[in-house]
Parts: C-alpha cells; sequence; structure tokens
C-alpha cells in the first residue's frame, strides 16, 4: 500500500510540475498587422512574414491585384481577412470573402484571388507546415508583376 501511495505522489508531482513548468519559447507580439502590410505597398502582392518556426509561417499580406490559381503541395494555408473584399476562386466555383471572414484552404487545394476595386484587402496568413520555397506550384501563367516581384507563399 505505502508503494502505491509512493507512485501516485510521484504521479501527482510529475503533473505538477509539468503543468507550472513556463514555456521554453518567448510569446511573439505583432502590433498593428494593417500598418505592417502598408509596408509592402507598391506591388500587387506584399508580404511581411511576421514570424515562422518549424510548424507554421505568419505573413500579413496585402493584395491589389489578382492572385493566380495556384496550390500548395506541402502547406495547408489559413487566411484571415482583416481588411477589404474579393473572390476566392477555387477548382469548381468562386466565393465572395470580406472583412472579418476565415479561410482554411487544405493543401494540393488549387485556388487564388481576385480584390474588388482599388482598395487593398489585408489579410493574415498562416502555413502550417511552415511555407518553403518549392511549395507553391503555379497552375496558370503568373502575372508579369508576379514574376517580377519574387513574392513567395502566395
Amino acid at each position: 500500500m505505502r508503494e502505491k501511495v509512493r507512485g501516485i505522489a510521484v504521479v501527482i508531482a510529475s503533473v505538477w510540475v509539468v503543468g507550472c513548468t513556463p514555456p521554453s519559447r518567448n510569446v511573439t507580439v505583432e502590433p498593428d498587422l494593417p500598418w505592417q502590410s502598408r509596408q509592402a505597398e507598391g506591388s500587387p502582392l506584399g508580404i511581411t512574414r511576421l514570424f515562422q518556426s518549424h510548424a507554421q509561417t505568419v505573413n500579413v499580406i496585402r493584395i491589389t491585384g489578382r492572385v493566380a490559381m495556384h496550390v500548395h503541395k506541402e502547406s495547408e494555408e489559413t487566411v484571415y481577412i482583416i481588411s477589404g473584399s474579393g473572390v476566392l476562386h477555387l477548382r469548381d466555383f468562386d466565393r465572395e470573402v470580406k472583412e472579418g471572414d476565415l479561410v482554411v484552404v487544405p493543401r494540393n487545394t488549387p485556388h487564388g484571388f481576385t480584390p474588388h476595386g482599388e482598395e487593398a484587402v489585408v489579410a493574415l496568413s498562416i502555413f502550417s507546415p511552415r511555407f518553403q520555397q518549392g511549395d507553391r506550384i503555379d497552375l496558370e501563367p503568373l502575372p508579369r508583376h508576379s514574376r517580377e516581384s519574387g513574392n513567395p507563399g502566395h
């Protein structure tokens, strides 16, 4: 009985220590994402990388022109629209999206985007696992500005 009580005490102590141990990584706070997106002005697709780890890549993006149909062969992409609106193009249909919408695009899913009007669309884009060069496969010719900008990820 004494050994059973001792074993239970060790398990409880272990759970307490693990539960009370602070995380070993630093917390990242990125203030004012719309302001940060304006730092990428001048291109139809401006990308500002906010964070990257082995598990994910977090970008704030500013879209003022059409994003050609493409897939990501390794990453799932989650996009939260901070401001603006546009049309999400998928293989079989189009879907209107606007400020406040969340879009989850599984890997190998053809998708593209066209913003409405002159206003830029600002969005938070998260790739999981992290975006790596070569993950994006274009399904149609890139607009001239995309070839020139060299922006990865969308």
